[in-house]
């Protein structure tokens, strides 16, 4: 991870954004994003995330290429930007959605 600073008005040093590459995994109350890398900005508090993107919430599992986590709202987005062919699967664009039931005992 890498972190960033710059001067405010005060000319105090100030945490702006950080980059993380080579695998990122945030938690946010049992909301688990996991991505190839992660960008996050302080100001808007939101995290893009790329490569390979999931997001877990107790059974339920989101996958893509790119997404976003918004630290506010606690609101995750899967996208994929692939190109798409109409009628074809060659370059599918899809995200995955997968769900869990859980099973009686």
């Amino acid at each position: 991870v890498t972190a960033y600073f710059h001067e405010n008005e005060q000319n105090e040093l100030v945490f702006s954004h950080a980059v993380a590459k080579g695998g990122a995994i945030l938690n946010n109350s049992g909301q688990i994003a996991q991505g190839n890398e992660a960008y996050y900005d302080t100001t808007t508090e939101e995290t893009i995330l790329s490569g390979s993107v999931r997001v877990t919430e107790g059974s339920r599992q989101l996958r893509g290429e790119h997404g976003s986590f918004d630290s506010k709202t606690g609101v995750s987005r899967v996208v994929n930007t692939k190109a798409q062919n109409v009628g074809t699967r060659s370059n599918d664009s899809r995200v995955q959605v997968l769900l869990y039931s859980k099973r009686a005992s």
